[in-house]
């Protein structure tokens, strides 16, 4: 019972290093153009637009890793001053 704080919070740095590990290897492969210009259709702005509100895999495994970190240091101040 003791150890399980530290438990969480190496269990959320290795979810963590994951994450830019993920992240690092979606921004290796090459991307289409980015970019909107005057020639694209109404259809394609929508599409470009909607793919760039997405919020990426990595970020969300980087997210779940920070707020195990975070939860595992307030547990072990919650028993320190409890």
């Amino acid at each position: 019972m003791i150890a399980y704080p530290y438990f969480l919070s190496a269990f959320g740095l290795i979810v963590v290093i994951v994450g830019f590990i993920l992240a690092g290897l979606s921004n290796s492969t090459p991307s289409r153009e980015r970019g909107i210009h005057s020639k694209m259709r109404n259809e394609e702005i929508l599409r470009h637009l909607r793919r760039e509100q997405r919020i990426p895999f990595p970020n969300l495994v980087v997210a779940f890793g920070m707020i195990c970190v975070l939860a595992s240091i307030i547990w072990r101040l919650a028993r320190y001053f409890v």
